[in-house]
C-alpha cells in the first residue's frame, strides 16, 4: 500500500494534479486530516503526520506561501 501526505489550499485540485502527473495512482483515495490551518501550522502538521506514517509515506514540505487559515493537510492512500 502506498501513502502520500501533503498540504494544499484546494485538496481536491491538488489530488487531481498529482494523479495527472502520475505521482499517485488514478485509483488512489484521499482524506483531509485537518483544515482551516495557517501555513506554518499546516507545515508542522504535515511533517508530524508523515513521520507518524513511517518511511513508506511520500511527500515533501509545504507549497507556496498563502496567508490566512486556508490550508488543509491530507493523506492519499492506494
Amino acid at each position: 500500500m502506498g501513502c502520500r501526505i501533503g498540504m494544499a489550499t484546494d485538496v481536491a485540485d491538488r489530488v487531481r494534479e498529482l494523479k495527472s502527473q502520475c505521482l499517485v495512482p488514478s485509483h488512489a483515495n484521499y482524506v483531509v486530516l485537518a483544515s482551516g490551518l495557517a501555513y506554518e501550522d499546516a507545515n508542522h502538521r504535515e511533517r508530524r503526520e508523515r513521520q507518524a506514517c513511517g518511511p513508506h509515506c511520500e511527500g515533501s514540505a509545504g507549497g507556496s506561501y498563502v496567508s490566512g487559515n486556508c490550508w488543509s493537510v491530507y493523506r492519499i492512500t492506494w
